[in-house]
């Protein structure tokens, strides 16, 4: 009887947040109770299990940027939306830098003394020409399964797991897993200085619900990457069976930004192309746009439609 539902809750029980001073809302499947910043509703007024979810670094960015400003032209709101900044980075870099300070004798490989020079000056900022940046993720995601297997409360998530992780972890483990990435990038692609443009891509070749990829073929070099490390334009790419290069898999879809004036003005982005048809020549002609966040304008209203038609059809008509 302890498991029988006993009644329901009223709508104002649910956790919301309607009109905050500070003039914004972001959600990047967090918690809401950073939704709106300073004024977001307060864990300690809601029943646990009315909002489980956990802070994401992703959020934490959101908040960071939308806490700088309070008006926003459409333009504005898509660079805010396409930040380059990964604050995961802002916690795990510092960590690895004391690592390697620590110990003299962590400071014998040439090539971790060349990495952590880079790291060292790098902004956290994605680039397509960044080596750093190819460094940061293949050592994030070497050590993520030892981040993800940190004990945490019902409340907890990710960002507390890497928090825990990188007080609790030994300096020696840290610089030979920077050690073990590099040799791993020397062995795939024959040196670990590899801009990140140059193996992360986008490549669309098919519509199968499983898809297939080809480093021989064309694509789209991509500076965006999980939204694991706080990337806001979200970009999951890995390696498949054949390829030595990493392509997109998930992440933003459908991208747009509305002004909801006297008129509708709005702007969007596709990942690759209207159609799912590879014959057609909107299966991918969005692709360069999504790889540089270059938005396209929505034709809303009857009398935009008609102007940019390429071919209507009428019932009716042969």
């Amino acid at each position: 009887k302890k498991t029988e539902w006993l009644a329901t809750h009223n709508i104002e029980d649910l956790v919301y947040v309607y009109n905050p001073p500070g003039g914004w809302l972001q959600n990047c499947n967090s918690t809401p109770f950073t939704a709106a910043g300073p004024y977001s509703p307060r864990r300690g007024d809601y029943l646990p299990y009315m909002a489980p979810d956990a802070e994401n670094f992703r959020g934490l960015n959101a908040v960071r940027i939308l806490s700088m400003k309070k008006k926003y032209s459409m333009q504005d709101l898509i660079d805010v939306g396409y930040d380059r900044h990964l604050v995961a980075f802002d916690s795990l870099l510092p960590s690895l830098h004391n690592a390697y300070y620590s110990d003299e004798n962590l400071r014998q490989e040439q090539a971790v003394n060349e990495a952590m020079g880079l790291l060292d000056s790098w902004d956290r900022n994605v680039d397509i020409n960044s080596v750093a940046l190819t460094v940061a993720i293949h050592l994030g995601e070497k050590l993520l399964p030892f981040i993800a297997a940190v004990p945490k409360t019902p409340v907890e998530g990710f960002v507390e797991q890497m928090h825990t992780y990188l007080q609790r972890t030994d300096a020696k483990i840290l610089i030979n897993a920077l050690h073990e990435t590099l040799l791993e990038l020397n062995a795939r692609y024959g040196t670990w200085k590899i801009p990140w443009g140059d193996i992360n891509r986008f490549q669309r070749l098919d519509n199968n619900r499983v898809a297939s990829f080809n480093d021989s073929l064309s694509s789209y070099a991509v500076p965006y990457v999980s939204s694991t490390w706080g990337m806001l334009p979200a970009f999951a790419s890995r390696r498949y069976a054949g390829t030595a290069k990493r392509y997109g898999w998930g992440g933003n879809s459908f991208i747009c930004v509305v002004d909801f004036g006297p008129r509708v003005k709005a702007k969007s982005l596709l990942a690759g192309g209207e159609s799912g048809d590879p014959a057609s020549p909107h299966f991918f002609d969005q692709a360069g746009l999504y790889a540089t966040g270059k938005f396209r304008d929505v034709f809303f209203y009857k009398e935009d439609v008609k102007a940019n038609a390429n071919i209507t059809y009428h019932p009716g008509d042969k």
